[in-house]
């Protein structure tokens, strides 16, 4: 499940380039349209790495024979858990290099908050000028003017 997911998640990341590219051609100002794959890019980089590491615990504890197969709520559960822990991991890297507020929220919800504001600041920049720097270099690869 984990090796079919991460193989939808290429597809889905080819398929999203064509899209913005050919939304490219269309819009004068093509900023909303970089802005709106940066974002999904963001979002699909944790997929493939909890679905990675998922493996990689399969690999370890699962039977060689035999067993049940995981379900899709389990597999979605521990994919979710998968990222939030590397998440806080970050989160702590981010605090002992004085880079966030030491505080972080655990509500009885299991919602997890902490001020992104300043992190923020110094990583944004960062993220979408490489990302730009992407966006362009595959933009001068295009047989056609964008």
């Amino acid at each position: 499940m984990a090796l079919e997911n991460n193989e939808a998640l290429l597809r889905d990341k080819s398929h999203w380039g064509d899209t913005a590219r050919a939304l490219s051609v269309f819009h004068s100002d093509s900023s909303n349209v970089r802005a709106v794959n940066h974002r999904r890019e963001v979002d699909r980089i944790r997929a493939p790495l909890a679905s990675r590491i998922l493996v990689e615990m399969a690999i370890c504890v699962a039977p060689v024979a035999g067993g049940a197969p995981a379900s899709k709520e389990a597999f979605d559960l521990l994919s979710a858990w998968i990222i939030i822990l590397i998440e806080l991991a970050y989160w702590s890297d981010a605090i002992k290099d004085d880079l966030a507020l030491p505080e972080i929220h655990i509500h009885n919800n299991g919602v997890i908050e902490a001020n992104h504001e300043f992190l923020g600041q110094v990583l944004e920049p960062y993220g979408t000028e490489t990302f730009r720097e992407q966006f362009r270099t595959i933009r001068r690869k295009l047989p056609f003017k964008i």
